[in-house]
Order: structure tokens, then sequence, then C-alpha cells
């Protein structure tokens, strides 16, 4: 899979609203690195998705415009800290690679990270299957903790280097996301952040980023059963992996 420190940091979210368990996010410094894009050749698109999503970004990241080649979402849940209680997470991944959800379905078991690359990670929360609606930023206070205070949305930017190291990571410290359609196959919607490095106790805003645009992603089940996986624990949470 795609080892973001975006999306380690989506699952941890999940996990730790069910368990209050804390984490954070981290680099793939101990990945192997593989020559290409996968071990066997160069990824196609996977073969249960009919296109690669779009999306469109205006404004900069890190001071890096984020040109989109895939979007695609994945879903999962886990048990609410009340008795019998479930939250729902979605998870919108606007990522600068292409075919991203293939790596997904090559890569099911391991952690897998892209070299180069930048993901805007769009996550929704909520105490029941995801529906069409305005989501507002919440801050899940990211590098102390993982615990999400309330139900709603995080919003998360990371960027890689050449050997798949962290070269950026941002929280979105206000903003909203807008999901306008909801259907088995695609997740449609748009979003308007404002962004920062994380600090102990929020974010750091002196010198905030400003995004917003749309998405169309197309749901990928392999991206949804890894994304299951990190929340029961049945996926690696280590970050050695490979390097793609």
């Amino acid at each position: 899979m795609i080892r973001t420190a975006a999306f380690a940091t989506s699952a941890a979210l999940l996990a730790a609203c069910s368990s209050s368990t804390a984490g954070g996010p981290g680099d793939s410094s101990d990945a192997t690195v593989l020559d290409g894009a996968t071990e066997g050749g160069e990824a196609g698109e996977d073969s249960a998705s009919p296109s690669a999503g779009s999306a469109d970004v205006t404004g900069t990241l890190n001071g890096q415009a984020l040109g989109v080649q895939s979007a695609f979402a994945g879903i999962a849940s886990a048990p609410g800290t009340d008795a019998g209680s479930i939250l729902y997470e979605a998870v919108i991944n606007l990522v600068s690679v292409a075919s991203a959800c293939s790596f997904y379905t090559l890569y099911p078991d391991q952690l897998v990270s892209v070299h180069d690359s930048q993901d805007l990670t769009l996550v929704v929360i909520t105490d029941s299957p995801l529906t069409p609606g305005t989501y507002p930023i919440v801050v899940p206070n990211i590098v102390a903790d993982t615990t999400l205070s309330a139900l709603g949305a995080v919003a998360l930017y990371s960027s890689s280097d050449g050997m798949c190291n962290g070269t950026a990571f941002e929280e979105a410290a206000s903003g909203t996301i807008r999901i306008t359609t909801v259907t088995a196959s695609q997740f449609t919607g748009t979003f308007d952040l404002v962004l920062g490095p994380p600090l102990a106790n929020g974010v750091d805003t002196t010198h905030p980023d400003a995004v917003n645009g749309s998405f169309a992603a197309f749901l990928c089940p392999a991206f949804s059963d890894n994304l299951t996986g990190e929340v029961d624990g049945s996926t690696p949470s280590t970050d050695a992996g490979l390097c793609l």
C-alpha cells in the first residue's frame, strides 16, 4: 500500500477513536527500495476500478502544487467507546501517483511507500455510514495523541523524497469537507482547507497553506481492506516496508 504519514495517521485516528490508543505519523526510512513501480513491472489500473478518479486542487501545499493522478477512497469501521456503538471512517486519497489503487491489490499485506510523491488525505469520521453533507474540520492533536475529540473531518498532507522519506507533513486547522454524492462505487465532493505543520497542541498557522478543490474518488476495495487491517491490527503497522 502507499504508506504516507497522512495515510498512517488516518488509520490511527479511527483506531484511537475506538480504543484511545496514542500514535502518530512516521517515515519510511527502513523501507526496502524496489527499482520500478512494482517487482513485476509497471503497475496498471486496478482491475476493479473503471477509472483513476479525478480531482482539482487550487493552492499550494508546502510550496508545491498538487497534481492529482489518482483519486480513490476506502471505508472502515470500528467499535465506538459507548457500548454497542460503531464509528465509520471514509478516507479519500488525492495522490500525485498514477494507478495508486493498484498498489493495494499488488501488495495487500505489506506497507508500501512511493518515492517523490504527494498525498492529500481527506478523512470523515461519523457515527453512521457516510451520507452527503458538510463536515467541519476538527483538530485531533496529531503529534501528541491521535485521539479524535469529536466526530467530523480531518485533512492531512504528506510528501516524500526519492527514498520515500517524509519531506513534509501538514494538518488542517480549519475548513470543511463537503460530500455531495455517495454511491457503491464513488464519492464526490469539495473541500476548503487551511493547513499547517502540526504542533503538540494544534496546528501552526503562522504561514498557513490555503487550498480548495473538488474530487470524484472511486471506491478502491483493496484500500478498504488495508485500512481495516490498520484499524484492527491485522496489517503490519511498522514503518519498514517497500519503497516503489
